[in-house]
């Protein structure tokens, strides 16, 4: 679910054959046809936007899709000058624009293929085996108590696929109440603010930021304006939130939930996320951390693109799957649409117009290129790199946000 396609390493076609049918959509086995070629799709955005990155030169990239471009995967012998994140090569890269499909990092081994066909949407609603008690259906995407899988594809961090959360988060905390939509400025919020702050973490090489602790962290973000509504997905109100729980991050413990944690789990378990090592916090691993922190922020921009996350023109039945460079009419959610619909808009499209990017509106390869400049850059260009989001990816085809419609499962993707 919610990327253009993510292709898994496993052991026996048993195994692929069992994931292509889960509704887990994160691990289908996608795959699709460019020039004779069999590439995923988030890869392949990326490296195309790689290689037009480094064709650049150090100069501001424009329109990737009108030079001639690497088709196909780049790899570890392809490098990318970043400098806060040395010696950083394409493959590395590549892996981690799937990061927001797979924050536990389980999907290239045998056991990760295997906990494919076990973490979907059934399973995020009823886990009697990994959670207290058995029997009758539970939610664990109404908070992040559920943990970061479910709640990337089916509740209060869709927003890193560009789509809108569920449910509905309200000045206080996203509100357990599956009547509730979310607003259209309210999503778009969130992923300025989750782009804001990928950026600051892909540029942390002293890890300042990821050794803070949780919760401060997040609380004291709630008082940005920008940050806000990211911000209390991750640590909502107690006044609303889980009335009789504390949150499992916010506990006085010792010692105390730190911000890499988003980024840090490495899972193993054949069944579930319960056994993890975490990536160290020393010059290593938290280099890994900056890495996942881009790989989720071109995942995002790239999401955007797909018809089943983002409206931005008028739906083709005929090409699910395509790109279209307008603006934003509307930001969808995952609940109630169907998987098969929704998956049949995921994947990389077999061709993309060259004039995309003749239209205010750049394309995924073009802002992709454009990501890796703003976090080439010495200085911090964060700021201008939320301007160019506004205007040149997320751009609203209103002029008064209000005015648009709210989060729904779209038309075109319901049940």
């Amino acid at each position: 679910m919610m990327r253009f396609g993510y292709q898994l390493l496993c052991a026996t076609s048993l195994i692929v054959a069992s994931i292509n049918t889960a509704q887990g959509l994160q691990y289908q086995v996608e795959k699709t046809i460019i020039e004779g070629m069999s590439v995923p799709g988030h890869e392949t955005v990326t490296s195309m936007g790689i290689d037009c990155f480094n064709k650049a030169s150090g100069e501001f990239p424009t329109n990737c899709l009108h030079k001639p471009a690497f088709i196909g995967l780049l790899n570890e012998r392809t490098n990318i000058d970043i400098p806060t994140i040395p010696k950083l090569n394409a493959q590395e890269l590549l892996d981690a624009s799937s990061f927001p499909d797979d924050p536990g990092r389980v999907a290239a081994t045998f056991k990760g293929g295997a906990k494919g066909f076990f973490l979907n949407k059934e399973k995020c609603e009823f886990r009697p085996f990994y959670q207290f008690g058995l029997g009758g259906k539970r939610q664990f995407f109404n908070n992040i108590t559920g943990g970061l899988f479910c709640n990337s594809h089916y509740g209060v961090l869709q927003f890193w696929h560009a789509m809108a959360s569920r449910p509905m988060p309200s000045e206080k905390a996203p509100i357990v109440n599956d009547s509730q939509v979310e607003p259209y400025q309210n999503t778009l919020n969130k992923i300025l603010g989750w782009a804001a702050f990928t950026y600051k973490i892909s540029r942390d090489n002293k890890a300042t930021i990821l050794r803070e602790e949780f919760c401060p962290y997040f609380t004291k973000l709630k008082q940005d304006s920008l940050m806000k509504d990211m911000a209390l997905a991750f640590v909502p109100d107690e006044e609303i939130d889980l009335k009789s729980q504390q949150q499992f991050h916010c506990e006085d413990l010792d010692p105390p939930f730190r911000v890499r944690f988003i980024f840090k789990q490495q899972c193993n378990g054949m069944f579930s996320a319960a056994n993890c090592d975490p990536l160290p916090d020393n010059q290593q691993g938290n280099r890994k951390i900056q890495i996942a922190a881009l790989g989720s922020l071109v995942h995002m921009i790239q999401d955007s693109y797909s018809q089943s996350h983002v409206v931005r023109n008028k739906y083709d039945p005929l090409t699910p799957a395509r790109i279209d460079c307008a603006p934003v009419k509307a930001y969808l959610t995952y609940k109630g649409q169907d998987p098969d619909k929704h998956g049949a808009s995921d994947v990389f499209p077999l061709s993309i117009n060259p004039n995309c990017s003749a239209n205010i509106i750049d394309d995924p390869v073009t802002a992709t290129a454009k990501v890796l400049w703003y976090v080439n850059h010495a200085d911090d260009k964060a700021d201008e790199l939320i301007t160019y989001l506004k205007v040149n990816v997320f751009k609203s085809a209103y002029t008064d946000n209000s005015l648009a419609p709210n989060a729904s499962a779209g038309d075109n993707f319901k049940l």
